[in-house]
């Protein structure tokens, strides 16, 4: 599956990928009162869907995709700051570049209620971190920082 993330559309769409040069639409669904639509993302299993919607004050959406005939929006989170960029899904954890808030790692062991579990916030002064990487082999985690650079670190 690959899921789309709609912008201005305020929509999410989950396309059948199987054939890369002729991928179907399985689902379009509208996140009510949707800001900018900015980024989703699925768990490995594809039974839930995160999604960050880059408008101040809009939660992070983790949603029940397990059937996508019934989409339900199961929790939400929102940093200090009030506005996420992106989200990856990873061994039931959320991986969250939060702006000014920095990286936040959740719980999704109950994705009613995600958990915030760690965060890692290196200059409350800077514009903050603008992106995340979690699937290193390693356990590494990469933060890209907009005006101080790259960041790697093993989170506990």
């Amino acid at each position: 599956m690959s899921n789309i993330a709609e912008g201005r559309l305020g929509t999410i769409s989950i396309y059948d990928n199987t054939n890369p040069a002729n991928m179907a639409l399985l689902k379009r669904f509208a996140i009510p009162n949707a800001g900018f639509v900015h980024n989703v993302w699925p768990s490995e299993d594809e039974q839930l869907l995160i999604s960050t919607e880059e408008t101040s004050g809009k939660t992070v959406k983790i949603w029940d995709i397990s059937d996508l005939n019934n989409i339900n929006l199961l929790g939400e989170y929102l940093g200090p700051n009030g506005m996420a960029h992106n989200a990856f899904i990873l061994n039931n954890k959320a991986y969250l570049s939060h702006y000014r808030s920095g990286l936040r790692i959740l719980n999704l062991g109950d994705p009613t209620h995600p958990t915030e579990i760690a965060s890692l916030q290196k200059n409350v002064s800077s514009s903050g971190a603008w992106g995340v990487y979690p699937f290193f082999l390693s356990g590494k985690v990469i933060i890209s920082d907009i005006e101080e650079g790259l960041f790697v670190g093993l989170p506990d």
